[in-house]
């Protein structure tokens, strides 16, 4: 189809580089969006599309409080989320909203060394561990109920603090989902010679950067410490 809108941006002054929309405009999923940049002084351009996830929900959680370790996993149940052409890609983030050395888990606890850290270096290890992502998952992956809902489980490897905890399920475009697996390759995610690590794909014509889209459905879980 046509070009249905066009949205300018503009550079926000004393904020070089940061550009912010002229019109109010609502991201709609399955829609095609087109990147169009030009440097007024050289005539350069630079474009690049993202096609937008469809959106999903939460339809429901087995529990809102779940003890660290314990036999049952906290489990919620989404509605999928289509994109065209291929099955869904996903990403599960978990962010700790309390990110204090005395809620760290067992396993981050033992990377934290709290008595002979200096106090920057303890903040900037508690900032690292505060969101942890999975790598890429694949809607295969998941368990698919009768009703269509797709079931998610917490991996206790996802979770670095006790208490309340903000899980984000992230469902990807083309353009993030190949850059986060080549980016998983750059990072040492395989088997390669550092000769034979292809470049990160960023899907940008004429220029290096990312321009994608995710639709993402969030909740939160109460983490409790194991019984003593």
């Amino acid at each position: 189809g046509g070009v249905e809108q066009v949205v300018p941006f503009r550079e926000v002054f004393g904020d070089p580089g940061r550009y912010v929309a002229e019109v109010e405009h609502r991201m709609q999923p399955l829609r095609r969006y087109r990147l169009s940049v030009e440097d007024p002084a050289t005539g350069q351009r630079l474009t690049a599309e993202t096609l937008v996830p469809d959106t999903f929900r939460v339809a429901g959680v087995n529990r809102d409080t779940v003890v660290y370790q314990s036999r049952e996993q906290f489990e919620v149940q989404v509605t999928p989320s289509r994109y065209p052409g291929r099955q869904s890609y996903y990403v599960l983030s978990v962010e700790a909203l309390t990110p204090t050395v005395d809620n760290l888990t067992p396993l981050y606890r033992d990377f934290v060394d709290p008595e002979d850290s200096d106090p920057e270096d303890l903040q900037d290890d508690l900032r690292n561990f505060t969101i942890v992502e999975s790598p890429i998952i694949n809607e295969s992956s998941f368990d698919i109920g009768s009703d269509g809902t797709v079931s998610v489980r917490l991996p206790w490897l996802g979770v670095a603090f006790y208490g309340p905890n903000r899980v984000t399920v992230s469902a990807l475009d083309d353009n993030l989902y190949d850059f986060l697996r080549s980016q998983a390759v750059q990072q040492g995610g395989s088997t390669l010679a550092p000769g034979e690590i292809p470049n990160v794909i960023e899907h940008v014509e004429g220029g290096r950067g990312l321009f994608s889209s995710l639709a993402q459905a969030t909740f939160e879980v109460f983490v409790a410490r194991e019984a003593e």
